[in-house]
């Protein structure tokens, strides 16, 4: 009777392991995103085949489905549709020092990419946090194209972030990475934490905007976001836009 009680014990204390696991696993964050790509169904020539000018805005929002509180970046991978590239000619560079000494506007006009917006959860000082900002082109290497964004936050005017990242082609599809900076709130308070993305290569240069489709349509336009969290994880998503 002992040794089958001992069992019994045993079996309690591994399936509540597993009780513990799966609710560790569903508490884990969750990213919802979304797509849209104009002209939606872009017009190749067939004799040229000229890429055409396009306009991408995609989003991505974190959360926790068991409602706490969602973890911080670190990273964030971006693919983008296949038939989708990039050309920065026409544009100018600005140099990342300038974003980081806060001098974003001593950065050419003609170095604006694109348009970004953050939101983060800056609890408990402040709930949600707003942070609109200009992409510039910091330069090209091969066929990596180099950005920076610099951000002031709407709610604490003083309060700026400097951060880069890097789009390339690949077989799959155009590259994009971003490096993700600590979001710091107060001493002995926890970082701020992101809840959503905005991201929109809108910007027309003097030979038109940076990213270009050498196909068309075929099905519908897919992005897939990968978001690396500071503790190792990781949560994907691929939205779906028609053509």
């Amino acid at each position: 009777m002992r040794g089958g009680r001992l069992a019994t014990i045993a079996l309690v204390a591994i399936v509540a392991l597993l009780a513990a696991a799966v609710v560790a696993q569903a508490a884990g964050d969750k990213i919802t995103s979304t797509v849209k790509l104009s002209p939606s169904n872009p017009k190749i020539n067939k004799k040229t085949k000229k890429a055409v000018e396009v306009k991408l805005t995609t989003e991505f929002k974190v959360t926790k489905p068991d409602g706490t509180r969602e973890d911080a970046l670190k990273a964030v991978d971006m693919t983008l549709p296949k038939g989708i590239v990039a050309d920065a000619k026409g544009f100018s560079k600005c140099s990342y020092a300038l974003l980081q000494a806060n001098k974003a506007d001593q950065c050419p006009a003609k170095s604006v990419i694109g348009n970004h917006l953050g939101v983060a959860n800056g609890t408990p000082l402040i709930s949600v946090v707003h942070g609109p900002a200009k992409v510039y082109l910091l330069g090209v290497s091969g066929s990596t194209i180099k950005f920076g964004i610099f951000t002031t936050a709407v709610e604490v005017p003083t309060a700026h972030t400097a951060f880069q990242g890097t789009m390339k082609p690949s077989s799959s599809g155009l590259k994009i990475h971003l490096d993700v900076p600590r979001l710091p709130t107060a001493p002995g308070l926890p970082d701020g934490t992101n809840l959503s993305m905005l991201w929109k290569w809108n910007v027309r240069g003097p030979k038109g905007t940076l990213l270009r489709a050498k196909q068309a349509c075929k099905g519908g336009w897919k992005v897939t976001t990968r978001a690396t969290f500071v503790d190792g994880s990781t949560a994907t998503e691929t939205a779906k836009t028609s053509c």
